[in-house]
């Protein structure tokens, strides 16, 4: 025991000075060095003290609790079970997951009020093994003030993604939405149905989109062990049969009634979560100002016919009416050219409606600065010139009817060839199919006279 004990001991005085220069697999990555280096000394006690009591309660193997994630870094948080514990789970084909490292989320410092980004969610991190390893359910709650944008179909979408870039994970999921909680947070559920053969490190990349709301100032995230902060919880495993993760810091393993799950009507299951001061995140929010674009398109030919740009501060609403509402309005153009009448905005926007300004890429941002919000699109067809069609003999004598065709400048046009008593076809002078231009076009059916044609 004391020569295993040594041996630990002077494994974690390697990692401590490693650490120096790798993050801890805890801690992800923040724009603030001097808050992450506080923040891994915190872990590293913090992991120091549980593998010190663990090793006088437990028989354990010398490198039993020490693991390489994929990233290459010293991690310590792997819940530390007994030696007959570990062989029943080995002796499993698939194993429940046992590791939870990096099961948080990390915020930015700074977001804007409706502003748009993508939540980095780290899902499964689970040791490495020959066999397979069981995926858990997985428990999404969106911080206050965070909502999935496009809901349970974006969060499924994003989900896929992941899927198709983890090629050692098999998962046939179900998505769903649970509703949300008394306060509003949105709960989400991945039943996985799933299992994988090596740990992965990636992330879903969650469409999300920031409150408009003004009187919520800063979003929180991740449990801590305060009264304050232990309802920020987002990310909860739900454990299957046979799981076996430790009930030490930093995992919280509790019935679900103690979670804010309860809320939306789960029960009856474990879940585990990281829990710590350490992992509280905060985003304060501002107001960005923020560029919205509008672009005139002809609508067959894709052209750009104008733009405008209006300004304003995230969140706020302004009105279309007297800006792009009327056709008329683009100026700038021989209005006598354009059908009026096929003056439209894409799907799903009113012309003379309203619109609020959404700044993309603000997670993190900078209040000074302004951020493109949404690019619109107006459309409207130009009058194309007409295409007259003649059938001729070849004196250039008309033998039958002209024919005008007519249409919006771009679209397709098509004649036809005619069968004419007395006379058989010869050729086409011209394109006998084509698109209406700003030019007038002739088209030109040829024939030539049969004998004992009348005259």
């Amino acid at each position: 025991m004391k020569y295993m004990i040594k041996r630990i001991t002077t494994l974690l005085m390697t990692i401590t000075f490693i650490s120096s220069n790798v993050s801890p697999s805890l801690v992800i990555a923040n724009a603030d060095g001097v808050e992450i280096e506080e923040q891994s000394n915190t872990l590293r006690s913090s992991e120091e003290e549980i593998l010190e009591k663990k090793q006088e309660e437990l028989q354990l193997d010398d490198t039993q609790s020490i693991l390489s994630n994929p990233s290459g870094n010293i991690s310590l948080s792997e819940p530390l079970v007994s030696q007959n514990a570990r062989q029943d789970i080995d002796q499993n084909q698939v194993k429940a997951t046992s590791n939870m490292s990096n099961f948080y989320i990390d915020l930015p410092r700074t977001g804007a009020y409706n502003g748009e980004g993508t939540l980095s969610i780290r899902p499964f991190y689970f040791s490495g093994s020959s066999s397979m390893s069981r995926l858990y359910d997985l428990y999404i709650v969106m911080p206050l003030g965070l909502t999935v944008d496009g809901g349970v179909d974006a969060l499924g979408t994003a989900y896929n993604q992941y899927l198709a870039t983890n090629p050692m994970i098999i998962s046939s999921p179900i998505f769903e939405s649970l509703g949300k909680t008394v306060n509003g947070r949105e709960v989400y559920k991945i039943t996985t149905n799933g299992s994988a053969t090596s740990p992965s490190s990636n992330f879903i990349d969650v469409p999300i989109r920031i409150t408009d709301d003004t009187s919520i100032t800063t979003i929180y995230g991740n449990s801590g062990t305060s009264p304050d902060t232990k309802d920020y919880g987002v990310l909860f495993a739900g454990l299957v049969e046979g799981t076996s993760i430790s009930n030490s810091p930093p995992y919280s393993h509790q019935n679900v009634s103690d979670t804010v799950l309860a809320q939306v009507g789960v029960s009856n299951i474990k879940v585990v979560t990281i829990v710590g001061n350490a992992y509280v995140r905060k985003m304060s929010l501002f107001k960005a100002q923020t560029r919205d674009t509008y672009v005139l398109k002809e609508k067959n030919t894709g052209q750009i016919l104008g733009t405008k740009v209006v300004q304003g501060a995230s969140g706020d609403t302004y009105s279309r009416v007297g800006l792009v509402d009327k056709f008329s309005l683009w100026n700038q153009l021989d209005v006598t050219q354009y059908d009026e009448n096929t003056y439209t905005i894409q799907e799903g926007e009113i012309l003379d409606g309203e619109a609020v300004f959404s700044p993309q890429g603000t997670l993190g941002g900078d209040p000074n600065k302004v951020y493109p919000g949404h690019t619109y699109e107006l459309y409207v067809n130009k009058i194309g010139k007409e295409v007259t069609v003649k059938y001729q003999d070849e004196e250039g004598g008309t033998i039958d009817v002209d024919r005008v065709l007519s249409g919006y400048f771009g679209e397709i046009y098509t004649t036809e060839q005619k069968e004419i008593p007395g006379y058989t076809f010869k050729q086409v002078q011209g394109n006998a199919t084509g698109t209406f231009t700003e030019e007038a076009q002739e088209v030109v059916y040829v024939y030539e006279r049969t004998e004992a044609a009348p005259v």
